[in-house]
């Protein structure tokens, strides 16, 4: 008995000293590692010890360590194949899939109702149970697959929308109130879903959505002010969802769509009888679009620090006021007098803002720069209202003088460019003039002025 107990501890013993071994082997090699993770050896270079480990070595100082090297940029179809690579069978049968299935119930529907097997009724409910289904996938799929998810909300938002149409213009099925209340929820819907998805492609389409509704309810007992009011609704609606997600084609998207409307308006208005009720509305419609695309972009500009320079914003701030400007002269049909007064009190709008906008740097040179370019083009509308003939030329020429001073005081090269332009144009009238006899102290006047204009501008 003892002799078994002996041979027992002897093998413990023996195991013990193995395990031993090995956990100091063990050690050594994620010590080893460890080194070699710090820092890899040169060739000239001692090992580092235990006792002395080695640091990483820190990147001299100097100007090329301070800037990244910059790549030069890839060719377009390099990036179209970076985008594609990845992309196995299994995501191109998924995507072929979708648009054989999208065809093949379309097909469907289409024999259904040829054969007569689908009344009207049926066909709509159709239509709103596909709609349905895709919002519910689209829903459902938005954050694991979100490419997915955005393509079958935008599905069911166009599915909506075709089948109210149809509802109402085609088959004839509910009223025309029923059919503006779907169409609005509709709108509604898509702006919830893109601002839930944050994809600005969906609140494009509720853009365009909502703007083309009453346009795709036509009927002939509409009215102007109605669909003014209409617009006015759907651009403050749009106003509010630019101001929190800043979506720049959203924005666009309203600024041509709005405009188009306008102008729709306003070719009834010349068109049909227009009574004071029309024009208002139409005018107010106006007002709305100008403080929607104009207004409150330029002071999310100014409140929100942004990483580049908004030069579509600039583009709208140039282009409202005077688009404004003539439709109110369209559907008013002002004399010179009121005419005048509009356009001075909004060049002295736009050149208040151009003030506000060069305070701080958060709005952005180049915007501020648009608000006196529109500034200077509003007065020399005011201008033609008020002087005609030589008078005209004399006004312009000093307010060609007054842009480059300002140009040079603020060294605005935007401003330089109007005023060559202006300055251009006031020498291409003087030229014309000079063609007339007897007209020497407004050639000597103007001559002048241009020369001052010269020596103020060009550097």
């Amino acid at each position: 008995m003892s002799t078994d107990l002996s041979s027992l501890d002897n093998r413990v013993a023996e195991l013990e000293r193995r395990l031993d071994r090995i956990d100091r082997i063990l050690r050594d090699v994620v010590d080893a590692m460890r080194r070699r993770a710090i820092e890899v050896p040169s060739a000239d270079s001692p090992l580092p010890t235990r006792s002395q480990p080695a640091t990483p070595r820190a990147p001299a100082a100097g100007p090329s360590s301070l800037k990244a090297p910059q790549s030069p940029p890839r060719p377009a179809s390099d990036v179209v194949a970076a985008a594609l690579a990845g992309k196995g069978s299994a995501w191109w049968l998924s995507r072929s899939g979708i648009g054989l299935l999208l065809f093949g119930v379309a097909f469907l529907f289409k024999y259904a109702v040829d054969q007569g097997w689908l009344t009207p009724w049926i066909r709509i409910t159709f239509g709103l149970a596909v709609g349905a289904t895709l919002a519910v996938i689209g829903f459902r799929v938005r954050e694991s697959r979100r490419w997915f998810g955005a393509v079958m909300l935008g599905g069911a938002s166009a599915t909506f929308y075709i089948t109210g149409f149809a509802a109402f213009q085609l088959l004839v099925l509910v009223t025309y109130a029923t059919a503006l209340i779907f169409m609005v929820a509709v709108t509604v819907y898509t702006m919830w879903a893109a601002w839930h998805t944050d994809d600005p492609v969906l609140s494009v389409l509720a853009a365009l959505g909502g703007l083309s509704t009453p346009f795709l309810l036509y009927t002939e007992a509409g009215s102007v002010a109605g669909l003014a009011a209409y617009e006015s609704v759907v651009l403050l609606g749009i106003a509010g969802i630019y101001w929190k997600k800043g979506w720049d084609a959203l924005l666009w998207t309203s600024a041509v769509g709005g405009w188009c409307v306008v102008l729709i308006g306003l070719d009834s208005l010349s068109r049909f009888p227009a009574y004071h009720g029309d024009r208002l509305g139409l005018q107010v419609a106006v007002l709305t679009a100008v403080a929607t695309l104009w207004a409150v972009p330029v002071w999310r500009a100014r409140a929100v620090v942004r990483a580049r320079m908004d030069y579509f914003l600039a583009v709208l701030a140039l282009a409202t006021p005077i688009v404004a400007f003539f439709v109110s002269n369209e559907i008013w049909q002002w004399a010179q007098s009121w005419g005048a007064v509009v356009a001075g009190m909004a060049a002295f709008l736009w050149a208040a803002a151009c003030w506000w906008l060069r305070r701080d740097a958060r709005g952005g040179k180049a915007l501020a720069s648009a608000h006196a370019i529109a500034a200077a083009a509003l007065l020399a509308i005011a201008l033609q209202y008020v002087f005609t003939g030589h008078a005209l030329l004399l006004a312009l020429a000093i307010e060609m003088v007054g842009l480059h001073y300002v140009a040079r005081a603020t060294d605005d090269r935007f401003l330089c460019v109007a005023g060559h332009w202006l300055a251009l144009v006031v020498a291409v009238w003087l030229a014309g003039v000079l063609v007339a006899p007897g007209q020497a102290a407004i050639y000597t006047k103007s001559s002048f002025i241009v020369f001052c204009s010269a020596i103020q501008g060009y550097r």
